[in-house]
């Protein structure tokens, strides 16, 4: 689906599962990004490294798969959502709603605190107890 009619940008919908059987995805396979928030990369190696600790924890694989969604899912979905938010926002006519943009623009650093903030390994810390 076209997010921009200048920029040759596409999304996919969120899937709902990340994997069959014992092949699973991760980064922009399991949750494509817009570029707007330089996230790709840092939500990719955040589901390795939850990926790689619930794949060691010992228990049974699809355990594992299951435990990793659940953990990744929510976020990197919120997280997707804002790019495409972003696109939407960045690539407006001129106009009132371009200033009404702007003036959001200008709060944009507390705005995204929750995406530019986060420790995936107090994440992680947390998630285990």
């Amino acid at each position: 689906m076209p997010h921009s009619p200048r920029w040759g940008l596409f999304a996919r919908r969120p899937l709902t599962r990340w994997n069959r059987g014992p092949v699973v995805l991760l980064g922009d396979a399991a949750h494509a990004m817009l570029p707007h928030h330089g996230q790709g990369a840092n939500q990719t190696i955040g589901d390795a490294f939850v990926l790689a600790e619930e794949l060691g924890s010992g228990s049974d694989v699809q355990a594992a798969l299951h435990r990793y969604l659940t953990r990744r899912l929510a976020r990197t979905r919120k997280v997707q959502l804002m790019s495409w938010a972003a696109s939407a926002a960045l690539h407006l006519p001129d106009g009132a709603t371009t200033q009404c943009r702007d003036a959001c623009l200008a709060r944009l650093p507390e705005r995204l605190a929750w995406i530019h903030g986060h420790d995936v390994l107090s994440q992680t810390r947390n998630d285990l107890g």
